[in-house]
């Protein structure tokens, strides 16, 4: 039995646009303070996302609540109905720290 049909990839990647400069530097874990500046707009991006068949259409409100992840809540707009939406995901930085440790696994 399998849980997602093969074939299928439960990942979701999201493309966004944050509304502040810099949002968060350096590299301190956690900032403390809350901002209007840490935040930014998504969108879903699946291998479907422009067919009448795909699955998710997500669109969401997101907070970089440090240099490496962010929180988004927003909706997901497939099929005519509109459901809630929720992710946790890995800003550019995290994304090129993942990347630079998979070159030097290779060098």
């Amino acid at each position: 039995m399998h849980l997602i049909p093969p074939g299928e990839s439960p990942a979701v990647f999201e493309v966004g646009l944050a509304f502040g400069n810099d949002i968060i530097a350096g590299d301190r874990d956690f900032i403390g303070d809350f901002s209007f500046r840490k935040f930014g707009i998504s969108f879903a991006v699946t291998k479907e996302l422009f067919s009448k068949n795909a699955e998710i259409i997500g669109i969401l409100l997101n907070y970089d609540f440090n240099p490496y992840a962010s929180l988004g809540f927003g909706g997901n707009f497939a099929h005519g109905k509109i459901r809630k939406y929720a992710s946790f995901g890995i800003n550019k930085r995290a994304f090129e720290e993942v990347v630079k440790g998979l070159i030097a696994l290779f060098q």
